[in-house]
């Protein structure tokens, strides 16, 4: 409901950056 709050845009920057983040701890696991 909150998520609602926030510009589309800021959602998208932070949901970008959250599966840039995920990416790099996948990798960090694997090796």
């Amino acid at each position: 409901m909150y998520l609602i709050l926030f510009p589309s845009q800021e959602l998208c920057s932070f949901s970008w950056r959250l599966e840039l983040l995920n990416c790099v701890f996948e990798e960090i696991i694997k090796t």
